[in-house]
C-alpha cells in the first residue's frame, strides 16, 4: 500500500464518542494551523518584496553574442528624421493624458534623445548656479503619477526652474515608457533648462529582469525590438555625474573605496556599464561607483546589491575636499520619507517614486542660487495601471506573443545561439527579436531545447514549417509553437509498455526496482487528450538513488537505436529517505 493510501485509510476510521467530544479541540488546533501558515505566508511575502527590491544583478550576462547584439543599434537605417518643435509639444501633450504616439514617432524621437546626449554631453556636466532653483529628480521607476505631479507642482522647465533629473526612470512600475518619452520631450524642447543623469536601471541587464523590456513589449508590440536598441543607445550616451556651480555634485549611486578627481570622472568614456570582471581599470571601478554604490557605516563591497560598494564619511570628507565641493546629492536608495541627509549632512538622498515599497513617500530636492540643498514638496501618490496595457488584457497579449514564439526540441547540447541564428537564418526565416538556449534539468541524454521570439508571426509561421524534422549536428530536431504555462510532454507508446518492464528487470539493480500503480490519472488525463490506444504512462520506483541512476543509464543506453527515453525523478531531495521514483516517457519524432 502506497503512503497516500495509508493515510487514506488513517482518515477513514469511524469516529468515536470520544472523536466527537474532542471536535471542538480539533477545531481550534485547525484555526490554529490556519492562522501559523498565514503568518508563515505575509513573512514569505514580505522575504519575496526584499530580494526583488535588492536583487544583484551579477551574473545576468549571458552569451557576448547576445549582449552585442542587445547594445547594437539596428544596422538597417540611419538616424530616423528628426521630430520638428510642434511634433514634440504634442507627442508631450498626448503623454501627459497617457495616450502612447506611434510606434515610428517614438522611434525617431528615442533616435533624436540619442543624438542630442551624444553631441551634447559628456560623462562630467557643468552647470552654472541655478538662475532661482534647480529641481533634482530622484528614481522614479516607471511611476507617471509621481512624474506628473511633480510638473504639476513646479510646472514646466523655464529660466526660473530648472530639471536633473538623477536615473532610474525605467523599470518596476508599468508606465516606464511613457516616462522615458516625457523625458525625453522635455530635454529636446527645453535644452537649456532640463538635464539627465544614468541610474543603474539605464542598463540592459536591468531592464531585462525588472520589466521594462516588458511594459515596452505591450506599449509598442509592432517596434519593440528597434526601440529597445534605441533606447539603450541613447543609455550608453547619458552623463555619469552632473556639477552644479563648481560646488554641488549629483550622481545616482556614490563613490569608490579610492580617491577619485573630477577629471578623472570627466575621462571616463559613456557605454556599457563595466560589471564582474571588467574592473581592472580605475575608471570601471570608477563608472560602477557613481551607479551603484551607497554610503554606509562601514567600507566595503556592496553585499546588498552585489555591485559597488559601500562608503564611509571619511571617503565622502575626501571627495569633497579634494575636488573643492560643499556637498553630494544622490538618489538609488528607497527612503520612506523620500528624502534624507546622511554623512553629517554632505549627502543627500532624494527618491521621487512614491509607494515604490511600503508605502513610501515621494521627494524633490532643491537647489537655489546660493547652492543651498533643501528638500522639496512630498506627496504620496496611488500607483496606477496602464489604462492601454489592461485594455490589451495579459491572455491576448500573451497569446499575441507567443504567435511570434517556436520551441525547438532534442536539440544537441553542444549547440550555441549563434549556430540555432545561422540555421533558422539558412531556411529563410525571420529576423529574430531573442534566442534562449537549455538543457532539461532531468534529461540524461545530450538533449536540449530553446525558446525562439521572431518580430513577427510570420516569421514564426515559416520557422515551424521550413525548419520542423530538419537537422542540427546531425541530430532531427523538432520545432513547434510554443505556449506560456504549456510544457511538451513526451509520452510511452502503449506497445512498448511491456518491454520497459522487461527491460526494467533485466537492467542493472533492477532486482530492486518495483512498478509504480498510482498512475491512474496520469493515464486518464493522456488518455482524453490522445485517445485510449495511443499513449500510456509507466512510473519505477527504487530503494536507492543510485540504483535508480545505474538503471536509467542502461535503460537510456539500451533504447538509444530505437528511441529517447527521458527521466526524472520526483520525492524531496532535502530527505534522504525519501524514495526516488523514476518516470520514463518516449519522445519518438513522430509523437512530438
Amino acid at each position: 500500500m502506497s503512503g497516500s493510501e495509508v493515510g487514506a485509510a488513517r482518515c477513514t476510521v469511524s469516529r468515536t464518542d470520544t472523536e466527537h467530544d474532542a471536535s471542538g479541540a480539533c477545531s481550534e488546533l485547525l484555526e490554529k494551523r490556519k492562522r501559523r501558515a498565514g503568518s508563515k505566508d505575509s513573512k514569505r511575502r514580505r522575504k519575496k518584496e526584499r530580494r526583488e527590491a535588492n536583487t544583484p544583478v551579477e551574473g545576468l550576462f549571458d552569451s557576448d553574442e547576445e549582449r552585442a547584439a542587445s547594445q547594437s543599434i539596428p544596422p538597417d537605417s540611419q538616424d530616423p528624421l528628426p521630430l520638428t518643435r510642434d511634433a514634440l509639444h504634442d507627442v508631450l501633450q498626448h503623454l501627459r493624458e497617457r495616450n502612447l504616439p506611434d510606434g515610428e514617432v517614438a522611434l525617431r524621437l528615442v533616435a533624436q534623445a540619442r543624438s542630442h546626449l551624444q553631441k551634447h554631453c559628456s560623462s562630467l556636466v557643468r552647470l552654472p548656479s541655478p538662475s532661482v532653483r534647480l529641481i533634482v529628480v530622484g528614481d522614479l521607476h516607471g511611476h507617471l503619477n509621481d512624474l506628473l505631479h511633480i510638473l504639476e507642482v513646479y510646472g514646466d522647465p523655464c529660466q526660473s526652474t530648472a530639471y536633473l533629473f538623477n536615473g532610474d526612470f525605467v523599470d518596476k512600475g508599468v508606465w516606464g515608457p511613457e516616462v522615458l518619452l516625457i523625458l525625453f520631450c522635455l530635454l529636446l524642447l527645453y535644452p537649456a533648462y532640463v538635464n539627465i543623469n544614468r541610474g543603474n536601471h539605464e542598463s540592459w541587464t536591468c531592464n531585462d529582469r525588472y520589466g521594462f523590456r516588458e511594459h515596452l513589449m505591450h506599449a509598442f508590440p509592432e517596434y519593440h525590438i528597434d526601440l529597445y536598441s534605441w533606447i539603450h543607445a541613447s543609455f550608453r550616451c547619458m552623463p555619469l555625474c552632473t556639477l552644479i556651480g563648481e560646488k554641488v555634485c549629483v550622481m545616482h549611486g556614490g563613490l569608490p573605496l579610492e580617491p577619485v578627481s573630477l577629471s578623472e570622472i570627466e575621462a571616463i568614456p559613456r557605454g556599457s556599464v563595466p560589471l564582474g570582471s571588467q574592473l581592472d581599470k580605475k575608471a570601471d571601478r570608477i563608472f560602477q561607483a557613481l551607479l551603484w554604490s551607497d554610503p554606509s557605516k562601514h567600507a566595503g563591497p556592496n553585499k546588498k546589491r552585489c555591485v559597488g560598494w559601500c562608503f564611509t564619511q571619511q571617503h565622502t570628507e575626501e571627495f569633497l575636499k579634494s575636488n573643492n565641493l560643499s556637498c553630494i546629492v544622490r538618489s538609488h536608495e528607497n527612503i520612506p520619507t523620500g528624502f534624507q541627509r546622511t554623512h553629517d549632512g554632505l549627502i543627500t538622498t532624494v527618491f521621487s517614486a512614491s509607494n515604490y515599497y511600503r508605502q513610501n513617500s515621494g521627494s524633490v530636492a532643491t537647489i537655489d542660487n546660493c547652492l543651498q540643498v533643501m528638500q522639496g514638496i512630498t506627496w504620496n501618490k496611488p500607483h496606477e495601471h496602464s489604462h492601454h496595457r489592461e485594455s490589451l488584457s495579459k491572455k491576448s497579449f500573451t497569446e499575441k506573443m507567443n504567435a511570434r514564439k517556436v520551441f525547438v526540441t532534442n536539440l544537441p547540447c553542444s549547440v550555441t545561439e549563434k549556430e540555432i541564428r545561422d540555421w533558422l537564418s539558412s531556411h529563410g526565416c525571420g529576423r529574430i527579436s531573442h534566442v534562449f538556449c537549455g538543457k532539461g534539468r532531468n534529461t540524461i541524454e545530450d538533449a536540449g531545447y530553446a525558446h525562439i521570439q521572431f518580430d513577427s508571426v510570420s516569421s514564426a509561421s515559416q520557422a515551424i514549417q521550413e525548419c520542423d524534422n530538419t537537422e542540427i549536428h546531425k541530430r532531427v530536431v523538432r520545432v513547434a509553437l510554443a505556449k506560456k504555462g504549456e510544457k511538451i510532454q513526451f509520452e510511452l507508446p502503449t506497445n512498448l509498455r511491456v518491454a520497459i518492464r522487461e527491460l526494467m528487470h533485466g537492467a542493472p539493480n533492477g532486482q530492486d526496482a518495483y512498478e509504480g500503480k498510482n498512475i491512474s490519472m496520469i493515464r486518464d488525463a493522456l488518455h482524453r487528450q490522445h485517445g485510449k490506444e495511443r499513449f500510456d504512462v509507466t512510473r519505477w520506483g527504487f530503494k536507492s538513488f543510485s540504483s535508480a541512476m545505474l538503471t536509467v543509464g542502461g535503460v537510456c543506453l539500451e533504447y538509444t537505436s530505437r528511441t529517447v527515453l527521458l527521466a526524472f525523478f520526483e520525492g524531496s531531495a532535502q530527505d534522504p529517505r525519501s524514495t526516488k521514483h523514476l518516470k520514463m516517457l518516449n519522445g519518438s519524432s513522430d509523437l512530438c
